[in-house]
């Protein structure tokens, strides 16, 4: 049976990527009506669960999907289990995860409220296509494969990864792959290896049979899905589960008929390294991302240079008065951006994420300063202090979008409405010191003091809804 315990470096780095940022931590359960929020468009899918719906945001008109799910007559612990996805989802800061907006709890039902995406899955893309080139493959690879990176350092393994939980954005030629469905989804356990037989069966690792497995069995995963984008077909197949899960124990990894030919002996010499029955032999997720295969046949286009330049400025001047200004401009930006200046702010973030670890480190942000604003006076520094929400040491992609877009925000009281409501846990109508530090992370009490004693206008400890309003838009310079 055994068990894994990871390198010092590796669980300290897991450590300090569990820390929730301030948006993260103002997505709580609502126990209102969704329908006060949302208007529903239209059904886009259905399952044993529930049904997956298109709704748009009533106060900005922005589209949104939502799942809902029938748990009235639920096992508890299920009903659990869905809440921990949606806390799994909360703490994934990646372009390549589906964004978590909304939870409603109702009556029988749970709805989670996420972003849409319109471009179908990879499944349907395979099997209109038959295959793909290795090119594309390469491109599409390198989205799904920095994003599993990214999972497994927050100590997420997926567990399920498969075509179908794999969607593209939307229908343009570029459409970035985002991954969804992490109900399977666990956190890896730094000294011991999981037991639980769960995946799809041509996806599954040979150890998840033995019934001992890590965070490897996701690389495997992987594997399965770039041989299929390349031939069309499962490297191990049957007619039974039972003949499938023999195959995949026992069977040698074949590269059989005429698509083969035109494949590169890089990219079989590559499949062999991820279908290793041995994890132990097995690459790595870091060796898989930074293959020749994968980095030389997906470069990413440079972002405009006029864009980039606009945003990293944005990124280098911005600044808050106060830690309650900053989580509130946070929650807003990652509530209210329109999909394509999300899409153009991803690119400039990808750009500058050279070591494609979905943060920014202060080597990378000084790099990409000089390169496209290379006449920009800075402090890097101050530039960290200012836009390093969660303190952790990087500017992580939700940061980045509060320091890029916020200032062009429109502060709408009904949406400063919406970041109140947020914050205000009880949903009594008053925002306490202890939901204050629940937002706000590691700020000390003295920090939390001062702020209350500048926006508690009457004196009761409390912050009241026209109180936050009032100092939000105070300092901003707005009304």
């Amino acid at each position: 049976m055994g068990c894994v315990q990871l390198k010092e470096s590796e669980h300290k780095e897991r450590k300090k990527s569990e820390h929730r940022s301030s948006v993260q931590a103002m997505i709580g359960v609502n126990k209102g009506n969704i329908r006060e929020d949302y208007e529903f468009v239209k059904t886009i899918g259905e399952g044993g669960f529930g049904h997956v719906r298109e709704v748009r945001e009533k106060s900005t008109n922005l589209c949104r999907a939502c799942k809902t799910i029938h748990v009235k007559n639920m096992n508890p612990n299920h009903v659990e289990k869905i809440l921990e996805e949606v806390n799994i989802l909360k703490q994934l800061d990646h372009p390549g995860v589906i964004t978590i907006y909304d939870v409603y709890q109702e009556i029988g039902y749970l709805h989670i409220v996420t972003e849409l995406c319109t471009g179908g899955d990879l499944f349907e893309r395979i099997t209109e296509r038959k295959y793909f080139s290795e090119n594309v493959a390469a491109k599409y690879m390198h989205d799904i494969v920095s994003t599993v990176k990214f999972c497994h350092e927050a100590g997420v393994v997926h567990r399920d990864l498969k075509p179908e939980n794999i969607l593209f954005e939307d229908k343009t030629p570029g459409a970035r792959l985002k991954i969804i469905d992490f109900g399977t989804s666990t956190k890896i356990q730094t000294f011991r290896k999981m037991k639980t037989l769960l995946g799809t069966p041509f996806y599954i690792a040979p150890e998840v049979l033995d019934g001992t497995y890590n965070e490897k069995c996701d690389v495997w995963s992987l594997g399965v899905i770039m041989y299929i984008m390349l031939c069309g077909k499962a490297p191990f197949n049957g007619n039974s589960y039972e003949e499938i899960f023999n195959n995949i124990k026992n069977s040698n990894l074949r590269f059989k008929g005429s698509v083969w030919s035109g494949v590169s002996k890089s990219a079989k010499n590559l499949l062999k390294r991820i279908l290793n029955k041995n994890p132990e032999k097995r690459m790595s997720i870091g060796e898989l991302l930074y293959d020749p295969w994968l980095t030389t046949r997906s470069k990413d286009q440079v972002p405009d240079r006029a864009i980039a330049s606009k945003s990293i400025k944005q990124l280098v001047k911005f600044h808050t008065q106060n830690c309650l200004q900053l989580c509130t401009l946070a929650f807003l930006t990652h509530f209210f951006t329109k999909s394509q200046e999300l899409k153009e702010v991803r690119g400039i973030f990808e750009s500058l994420d050279t070591d494609q670890d979905g943060k920014l480190s202060k080597e990378e942000v000084a790099h990409g300063i000089n390169f496209f604003c290379c006449d920009t006076e800075y402090k890097l520094d101050t530039v960290f202090k200012n836009c390093d929400i969660d303190k952790n040491g990087y500017i992580d992609f939700s940061e980045f979008l509060t320091a890029v877009l916020s200032l062009d925000l429109e502060l709408s009281t009904k949406r400063l409405f919406k970041a109140f409501n947020a914050l205000d846990k009880d949903g009594n109508g008053r925002i306490s010191k202890v939901e204050l530090q629940m937002a706000l992370g590691d700020t000390n009490d003295d920090s939390i003091r001062e702020l209350l004693k500048e926006v508690d206008l009457d004196g009761n400890g409390e912050i009241d809804r026209n109180e936050f309003v009032q100092a939000i838009l105070k300092i901003t310079n707005i009304g």
